[in-house]
């Protein structure tokens, strides 16, 4: 008489070639060993293989009655009430089966699914960012992760619209918009506009300087982070942007307080750092360009050694 074991093996060579005819085998196998955990089991993986999910769902029932915790059954299970749209408990399982084996990457991930189906997207994030967590080079997840925050970004947009189509917040979120897709020109005109509306809308002179700056129109850009700067005098970028249109027009000495600033409000700004070296050469101020610039490079290869320590860190734990 034929073992479990040798049922296993010919039904999971038909299942490798997608001949189905494993369930009529399985079931054979069930009449010799009946209540067999792992024959139910597979059994209902064939059946949701198969669609069949009301079926796949007696099967992996019958196996947590003899096993609660049987192996990927309640996560199975889930799935199969998934296909089910049923929400809810695809969700119950997906959790069970978490309980028993915390790491288990794909009840995350499909929970990830239920919880999106139930509206519960703040939810879907967490658990799309434990998995990112767990491995930062999953594309899916960050697929995933990115069509979420899509999604809830384009709601917001038009409930904002539909509230107030005039809005002027509304013009800022285009106007980012068009910074971000490099329409600069269209960036500016929605800018433009918000302060017509609202002169004093925060962060909207700092924008435009970016902006102009990117474009290489300094001569534009100038006075509005000279702007910027008069509602966040220690801002690094500003600062350090002024500064450097300073240094380019020959003004070291007006260029020097504007990237001391930068420099010292973000230790890992060596931009900042070179640019402020570059300035006490201006200024014939060789020593304190040669300490800047000595500081720059300690910290730069201070960073790199931590990433290198980290990065032999995560091989020696695979």
């Amino acid at each position: 008489m034929q073992g479990v074991d040798g049922y296993l093996s010919q039904a999971r060579e038909l299942e490798s070639k997608q001949d189905y005819a494993a369930i009529r085998l399985y079931e054979q196998a069930l009449n010799a060993f009946p209540g067999q955990p792992e024959l139910l089991k597979r059994l209902g993986i064939v059946y949701q293989t198969e669609l069949k999910f009301k079926q796949s769902i007696e099967a992996f029932q019958k196996v947590l009655q003899i096993a609660p915790e049987y192996e990927e059954v309640n996560f199975y299970l889930g799935l199969s009430f998934l296909g089910l749209n049923q929400y809810d408990k695809a969700l119950d399982y997906f959790d069970r089966e978490l309980k028993v084996r915390p790491d288990y990457r794909r009840a995350n991930y499909y929970a990830a699914k239920a919880l999106l189906a139930l509206g519960r997207s703040g939810e879907a994030v967490q658990r799309l960012e434990i998995l990112a967590k767990q491995n930062p080079n999953d594309t899916r997840v960050w697929f995933e992760m990115a069509s979420i925050y899509r999604s809830l970004a384009m709601h917001a947009y038009n409930q904002l619209e539909n509230i107030d189509p005039d809005s002027v917040l509304l013009r800022v979120l285009r106007a980012e918009s068009g910074a971000d897709d490099r329409n600069f020109s269209e960036a500016i005109k929605q800018y433009g506009q918000v302060l017509k509306i609202q002169p004093d809308f925060p962060g909207i002179h700092f924008a435009l300087g970016q902006i102009y700056f990117k474009m290489n129109k300094y001569a534009e850009a100038e006075p509005e982070l000279k702007l910027a700067l008069k509602e966040d005098p220690e801002s690094p970028p500003a600062n350090f942007m002024l500064g450097q249109i300073l240094l380019r027009n020959k003004k070291a000495g007006e260029a020097l307080p504007f990237l001391e600033v930068a420099s010292a409000g973000d230790s890992t700004f060596m931009k900042a750092h070179l640019e402020l070296g570059k300035c006490y050469m201006e200024l014939q101020l060789p020593e304190r360009a040669e300490q800047i610039l000595a500081k720059a490079v300690v910290k730069r290869s201070s960073f790199s050694g931590a990433a290198c320590s980290a990065g032999a860190g995560l091989h020696a734990s695979e």
